[in-house]
């Protein structure tokens, strides 16, 4: 008999009460109204319930995400609203943008931590190398590591079509941090 297929999302995920105290957040909400909010969360929830730390961003999920929180769809766009926020998390560093425009995949540190620290006790997960931003050491023991480069799905340099603020983004990018890396053999 076969046992039950491994889950890689989570069933629910932790939000930070300080999640509204946020620098990043609080531009997001300023740059594109309180509805940011909405687009915000689901995001999040889309990411930790497929993947648990990442969201593969194709040309239907800016739809999918404003008929998730009830954006009227008869509108001309409602995606545009999406995207707009997403332009902006971007901007601001709330995803990794560097991730997202190689592959057009959704991810940042702190949705990794997150994800990371609620799965701990997993025997196996996947990790795709290429999207991971935390130091290795901390999930080796239960890690099965695979490259994008491998995945069909995954392309690398094209458009995803989200624009996002080049000057806003440099002024967000974080203090490069130097972790050391040590590898067994």
């Amino acid at each position: 008999m076969a046992g039950r297929p491994l889950k890689q999302g989570l069933d629910y995920f932790s939000l930070d009460v300080d999640f509204f105290q946020s620098a990043k957040v609080k531009r997001i909400i300023r740059g594109c109204g309180c509805k940011a909010v909405s687009v915000l969360i689901c995001l999040l929830a889309n990411i930790y319930r497929k993947d648990g730390y990442f969201l593969k961003w194709d040309g239907d999920m800016g739809y999918l995400i404003a008929e998730e929180i009830g954006a009227d769809i008869r509108a001309n766009s409602p995606e545009l609203m999406v995207t707009d926020v997403l332009s902006k998390a971007l901007s601001v560093g709330f995803f990794h943008n560097p991730i997202f425009e190689e592959y057009g995949v959704l991810t940042s540190e702190g949705i990794q931590e997150r994800f990371f620290t609620a799965i701990e006790r997993r025997k196996k997960i996947e990790i795709i190398q290429e999207f991971f931003l935390l130091d290795p050491l901390e999930v080796q023991k239960n890690a099965v590591w695979k490259s994008a480069t491998t995945m069909p799905f995954f392309k690398k340099k094209s458009d995803f079509g989200i624009n996002v603020d080049k000057k806003a983004a440099e002024i967000a990018k974080p203090v490069p941090q130097f972790r050391a890396f040590i590898f067994r053999l």
